[in-house]
């Protein structure tokens, strides 16, 4: 077993990633979650497996089957769904050839290397619109914006004006796209046009910062919309 990086989120992200290269690669079929993960030098402790299995069929990103044996990670096989790869889109999949540099290895597995620029850290070597942003948990901007998303997400779900809504189906519909954008600020390395997208001008985030002017949730709507802009309009030109 390769060395394990740093965090479970680590690794579920890069498994995530592998997934949608293997379904590009070979369209039919499913894969063994250990063996994808041990092809792909993935480190990864006991139990990760199985969680990472856990973590995508319980979000919909997967659909598979599981045999438990003595090891608990063997046995997970599964292939990435619509949604799994729409995710893997907005963390910066793209579809490559095997023999060309590895677009989804991230910092210190011999992708190209991370550039200090003064601001956000960018990978070298890929044009403005498919660069990638550190979001470093010591950056205010950074820790300001996930906060704003969580107090989004609370105020939407229990106390936003009714008006906002149509129904109760859509208001819950605007959270779990919230949260799944909060997915995508919790990982390490992000595509700075995957929060573009979520922040432009036809975005829900932009919509709730303007049809929620001056109450609470225009406010975090706002909040969020001025932190990651200074994240990543170095990068984009926002």
């Amino acid at each position: 077993m390769s060395k394990a990086p740093l965090s479970f989120g680590d690794f579920s992200q890069r498994l995530l990633m592998s997934l949608a290269q293997k379904g590009a690669d070979e369209p039919s079929g499913a894969v063994d979650l250990k063996e994808l993960a041990e092809a792909d030098a993935l480190g990864f402790r006991s139990g990760w497996i199985a969680k990472a299995y856990d973590l995508f069929s319980q979000n919909g990103w997967i659909q598979g089957s599981r045999s438990i044996g003595e090891d608990i990670d063997e046995g997970q096989v599964a292939f990435l769904t619509r949604s799994g790869l729409e995710v893997a889109e907005q963390r910066g999949f793209r579809s490559v050839l095997r023999s060309e540099p590895s677009y989804l290895a991230l910092e210190g597995t011999g992708a190209p290397h991370l550039l200090e620029t003064g601001g956000p850290l960018l990978v070298e070597g890929f044009p403005a619109s498919d660069r990638f942003v550190k979001l470093d948990d010591n950056n205010p901007d950074v820790a300001s914006a996930r906060i704003a998303l969580n107090n989004l997400v609370t105020e939407l779900t229990l106390r936003a004006p009714n008006d906002l809504f149509a129904t109760a189906e859509t208001r819950m519909a605007v959270v779990s796209e919230l949260r799944t954008f909060g997915d995508l600020l919790k990982q390490p390395l992000v595509r700075a046009q995957a929060i573009a997208n979520a922040i432009n001008n036809n975005s829900t985030i932009k919509w709730l910062s303007i049809s929620a002017l001056g109450g609470a949730v225009g406010n975090y709507a706002t909040d969020i919309l001025n932190n990651l802009a200074r994240i990543i309009s170095p990068i984009i030109g926002l």
